[in-house]
This record gives C-alpha cells, sequence and structure tokens, in this order.
C-alpha cells in the first residue's frame, strides 16, 4: 500500500533527510556534494 501523498504549505520548514539504498553512498565525488550544500545554503538563505 503506497503512503499518501505529503502536504506542503508555502513558507514551512521542512526536515531534509539523505540515505543510500543498503548503506551507498549518496555522493560520488565532493563536487557532487559541495553543490548540493550550496543548494541548500541558497534555501536557507531564503528563508533567513
Amino acid at each position: 500500500m503506497a503512503r499518501k501523498p505529503r502536504l506542503h504549505f508555502s513558507g514551512a520548514v521542512y526536515h531534509v533527510m539523505l540515505r543510500g539504498n543498503a548503506g551507498q553512498s549518496i555522493f560520488l565525488e565532493d563536487d557532487g556534494r559541495e553543490r548540493f550544500y550550496a543548494l541548500l545554503a541558497d534555501g536557507g538563505a531564503i528563508l533567513a
């Protein structure tokens, strides 16, 4: 049975979790990880 879709609210703050399947790495190279951190920082700046 599929779960119900998440509700999204304008201006809401959401918790982001990253986990690979069976403990696998999410990012294969540091460049990808740094790009992701930059995206998170940009989103945080919008909320501040």
